[in-house]
């Protein structure tokens, strides 16, 4: 008799998913493990099982669960799911991408459009500040309404992917980088010190003079940024007579 046909199996499969709608993760990896045990040769309980146990952050175990999902199904993209999921947590965001690109790949578009949010967040963990702008603001396009929900992890995306361009010494993409994290809300002195001297590098002197005066009446005038942008207003007077 194949797994499929046999009623015992079927209930514990049945109890798991019911156990597991109702956030009892604990009784709905026992289920999943009852079936199991009696043979259940099916790859979603075991991926339902490895989901139950990252719920319980048994990542270790979950992990095993959904290499076996895999290995019965291959193109499974649950099971990619919640194996990136299970990687996330364990902070190893590379094999966590890679999970995530794989079920990208399988789902239909319509489906696989909710990877965005967590490749993103991904992305922004691993420090990779322009693909996790690339799929936050395939977020955006999607669902403008989730800015709420991801603004502040953008702001900081935008700004360090800008310091990151000014050290490059790429003043116009900085500009454009620093401003839309500044513009989301970020109060950044750093970056706003570094949107000003972009803004020097580009000849947009007037601009430069107005984010260096900022920059000076967000901090005391003995902070480090307050001093290098006094400076920088000095020496603009000096050269142009702009003040």
């Amino acid at each position: 008799m194949k797994d499929t046909e046999n009623p015992e199996i079927e209930a514990y499969i049945k109890k798991g998913f019911m156990y597991f709608s109702k956030g009892q993760f604990q009784e709905a990896c026992d289920a999943f493990s009852g079936a199991i045990d009696l043979g259940a040769d099916r790859p979603d309980a075991y991926c339902f099982r490895g989901l139950a146990q990252a719920k319980l952050n048994e990542f270790f175990r979950a992990i095993k669960d959904f290499n076996k999902a895999l290995e019965k199904d291959p193109n499974f993209a649950e099971a990619y799911m919640g194996r990136g999921h299970a990687f996330y947590s364990k902070k190893d965001y590379e094999k966590s991408i890679a999970d995530y690109n794989k079920a990208f790949q399988i789902l239909p578009a319509d489906k696989a459009k909710k990877i965005f949010i967590y490749r993103a967040d991904a992305h922004y963990e691993k420090k990779d500040w322009k693909m996790a702008i690339h799929d936050y603001e395939h977020v955006l396009k999607d669902s403008p309404k989730m800015l709420k929900k991801i603004d502040a992890k953008l702001a900081r995306a935008y700004i360090n992917y800008g310091q990151e361009l000014s050290q490059k010494e790429n003043y116009q993409d900085t500009v454009e980088y620093l401003a839309k994290g500044l513009n989301i809300g970020e109060d950044n002195v750093k970056g706003q010190f570094l949107l000003g001297d972009a803004y020097i590098c580009i000849g947009e002197i007037n601009k430069a003079v107005e984010t260096m005066k900022k920059v000076r009446s967000m901090v005391p005038a003995d902070n480090k940024y307050s001093i290098l942008a006094g400076e920088a207003l000095r020496l603009i007077k000096e050269v142009t007579g702009i003040e």
